[in-house]
């Protein structure tokens, strides 16, 4: 991870510099992907209220945040602390990302159990046991909608009947039934 320090209207000093990398290097234990972090400190006018703008880009997120205090170090300790809450949140969403990912390969994996390959003389042929679940035709329409499959058999609990559901060219679902 890359650290660079800018300044206007003020000189940056060794102590200020060892301060911002010891405060700014602790992000990257929140987002391993973390590349470069941009600090631009400036003195505003002839008063002595300093802001702190800092830009993080990481593999896929870009980040941004500012504040002015009125002392240098405490602008940049609110800064430090409002990136790790957008980098806590932006962790949060990459779990929930690959905790519902996981599911659907899940659900995937679960009704395409024991898949089987044989030959028909010469064409080669895949038998997919599916586990049949019972659910009304409503669930199997929500069913079908959140995953990636393109037909669920299910074992219809109004007929109690084994019944097929796909998405038909036309957007309308099709039930089939023997």
């Amino acid at each position: 991870m890359e650290i660079k320090l800018n300044s206007k209207n003020f000189d940056i000093t060794p102590a200020i510099g060892n301060y911002a990398e010891k405060r700014f290097s602790k992000l990257k234990k929140y987002f391993e992907g973390l590349l470069e972090i941009h600090i631009n400190l400036v003195k505003e006018g002839k008063g002595n209220e300093y802001s702190a703008e800092v830009s993080i880009f990481g593999d896929g997120v870009v980040l941004h945040s500012e504040d002015k205090q009125e002392d240098l170090y405490q602008s940049m300790d609110m800064v430090v602390e409002k990136l790790e809450r957008q980098l806590k949140r932006h962790k949060d969403k990459l779990k929930i990302r690959k905790t519902k990912k996981s599911m659907k390969t899940e659900l995937i994996e679960e009704a395409f159990s024991g898949e089987e390959e044989f030959m028909v003389g010469e064409d080669r042929v895949v038998y997919l046991p599916m586990n049949t679940k019972p659910m009304s035709s409503e669930e199997a329409v929500l069913q079908l909608k959140g995953s990636k499959l393109t037909f669920i058999m299910f074992l219809n609990t109004e007929t109690n009947k084994i019944n097929l559901i796909y998405k038909r060219k036309d957007g309308v679902f099709a039930i089939i039934t023997p």
